[in-house]
């Protein structure tokens, strides 16, 4: 019961709970783990970042639904 709230607990803390998706300290971590793999399953690793500008502006103006669909 204790592993299950900590994984839990750990879940809150590395996931955006807006988009859902990862926040940047576990988007490095998972990163990391990802480069240091890469060679053993010799496969090919792509990597997508996208920034918005001025984020808060766009989200309080055409509200959060706009871009939970882009998400």
């Amino acid at each position: 019961m204790l592993v299950l709230f900590i994984n839990m607990q750990n879940d809150q803390l590395s996931i955006d709970p807006l988009s859902g998706l990862y926040n940047r300290g576990q988007t490095d971590v998972q990163l990391r783990w990802e480069v240091e793999h890469i060679d053993s399953m010799n496969d090919v690793l792509f990597v997508v970042m996208m920034d918005v500008d001025h984020f808060k502006f766009i989200n309080d103006n055409f509200c959060q639904s706009v871009f939970s669909h882009i998400f």
